[in-house]
């Protein structure tokens, strides 16, 4: 696809060679999304379903399916509305997997309405706990969906309009992973239509609200003492120097062996450890670590997007995980979250 986009075609083809590239470039297109589709539907059913949790703002992510989308509608006769009246509120949550979500739901409507309009709304109903319970709604005037297929729509490979002559391409799939990713959330989404008036899909959901930011950065970490279990030297520096500006005392450890001999004789709050250790690895640290101090934070870094790696590090008693490379805005925040847990603070 990159290859495709790369291509000048304005003035080096001719028209008839034009239009071979353009649909090329369409149904590579549309390949990549049936894989992509393909592949989320096999980390849902194996239970692979990685969900990230970083602070991001829920209006943000609205306005970027909206300019993400607009383009899809410009050959129809639609007018596509955004409606956020609600003051932005800054969450955690998995931000790519909710775009993933909406963008699936506007996309199918548009495919489904030659003329009329599609709204994508959001509503937040209350806060409470610390927790955000919040709705995103996209509805549309379009052909709307039979009673009896209503629950149809949500099963994996069906299609409203299975006909041979239908007009829509795809495999049947958005809908279930779209139904599958809410639920992983701890959501749920629910679909009212009525045929020839108009469909609407409603997603609820509660994420944690984000810890104010000024406060991470303000907060006084002078006698805080970490621990940094990494061999890389390069992801060493970096690591420590971010500590080391808020006023951590970082001990550094290169190896397995290393960490345990410091561990067993120095008082720590916080340990940071990388999974992948030249000697001992970080998940078998942990568990040695684990048997002799139950309650401190051990927060493990990692490159690996393999999600049975990182399964294998809460097992061996790891608290949270930081994905490689390593952000200073994230590593405060975690350091924020788990240091008031420390048994050493008071």
């Amino acid at each position: 696809m990159g290859n495709i986009d790369l291509l000048d075609i304005a003035d080096h083809f001719t028209v008839d060679e034009k239009d071979k590239i353009t649909t090329i470039k369409s149904s590579g297109a549309h390949l990549l999304d049936l894989i992509n589709d393909l592949l989320d539907v096999s980390s849902i059913d194996s239970k692979h379903l990685n969900l990230e949790k970083r602070t991001f703002d829920l209006f943000e992510v609205l306005e970027d399916c909206y300019k993400q989308c607009r383009g899809l509608v410009k050959n129809k006769s639609l007018d596509f509305i955004l409606d956020c009246q609600d003051e932005a509120q800054k969450l955690v949550g998995d931000q790519r997997r909710i775009k993933q979500v909406i963008i699936n739901l506007v996309s199918n409507a548009i495919k489904f309405i030659p003329a009329g309009y599609i709204k994508l709304k959001q509503h937040i109903k209350t806060v409470a706990n610390n927790f955000c319970y919040f709705e995103i709604v996209v509805e549309d005037s379009g052909i709307g969906i039979p009673n009896d297929k209503k629950e149809f729509v949500f099963e994996k490979f069906n299609q409203v309009d299975s006909s041979l002559t239908r007009e829509n391409d795809g495999i049947g799939l958005g809908l279930s992973i779209v139904r599958e990713i809410i639920e992983e959330m701890g959501g749920n989404v629910t679909l009212k239509s009525k045929l020839k008036h108009g469909t609407t899909f409603t997603i609820n959901l509660s994420l944690p609200i984000a810890i104010n930011q000024t406060k991470i950065n303000t907060f006084d970490y002078s006698g805080c003492r970490i621990l940094l279990i990494e061999d890389n030297l390069v992801n060493m520096k970096v690591a420590t120097t971010m500590l080391e500006r808020i006023n951590c005392v970082v001990d550094v450890a290169e190896n397995g062996k290393e960490a345990l001999e410091k561990f067993e004789n120095h008082e720590y709050d916080i340990i940071l450890t990388d999974i992948s250790l030249p000697d001992i690895d970080g998940c078998e640290v942990t568990e040695r670590m684990r048997k002799q101090n139950k309650s401190i934070p051990i927060i493990a870094i990692t490159a690996h997007k393999n999600p049975e790696i990182k399964r294998k590090a809460f097992e061996s008693g790891v608290d949270d995980i930081l994905n490689k490379p390593l952000t200073q805005d994230i590593l405060y925040e975690k350091l924020f979250s788990w240091y008031k847990h420390s048994s050493s603070v008071r």
